[in-house]
């Protein structure tokens, strides 16, 4: 992340370029089962039953991550990624723009997000990339 490109530019190219379908998608669903860390099942479990809330915010796409959500037992409702939009026939018709996930600051958007409407004092964060470095103040701040 840095470039001379946003994330948000580096996701358009990309995906301008790939032009993927939901068929394409689909396949790679199919033939790509999500792989999880030792363990992460049964943290996902302990924490919840704990009552601590547990969200998977990506810059990857929701229809791929909501498989490992399922997987490891966090609501649906609790994913924030990116959205691919498809035409009627299946041809690709572009992202939702309005996902804060599709931005450089994305994730660090989708914590203050949480903090001011849960208004959760703490907020812990796992993540190995530039985008989640950049949650990092969100996270740790008030």
């Amino acid at each position: 992340m840095r470039g001379g490109m946003t994330f948000r530019e580096a996701l358009e190219r990309r995906l301008e370029l790939i032009q993927p379908t939901a068929r394409m998608l689909q396949e790679y669903i199919e033939q790509n089962p999500p792989r999880l860390s030792v363990g992460i099942e049964e943290l996902v479990a302990q924490l919840q039953s704990r009552g601590v809330a547990v969200y998977l915010v990506s810059g990857g796409f929701r229809s791929i991550i909501e498989g490992v959500a399922d997987e490891i037992g966090i609501p649906r409702k609790n994913i924030f990624a990116n959205q691919l939009k498809f035409y009627f026939n299946g041809e690709y018709a572009g992202y939702d723009e309005k996902q804060p996930t599709s931005h450089q600051d994305g994730k660090a958007r989708v914590v203050s997000f949480l903090k001011q409407k849960y208004g959760y004092q703490r907020v812990v964060m796992v993540g190995d990339g530039a985008t989640d470095l950049a949650a990092c103040p969100p996270a740790v701040g008030a």
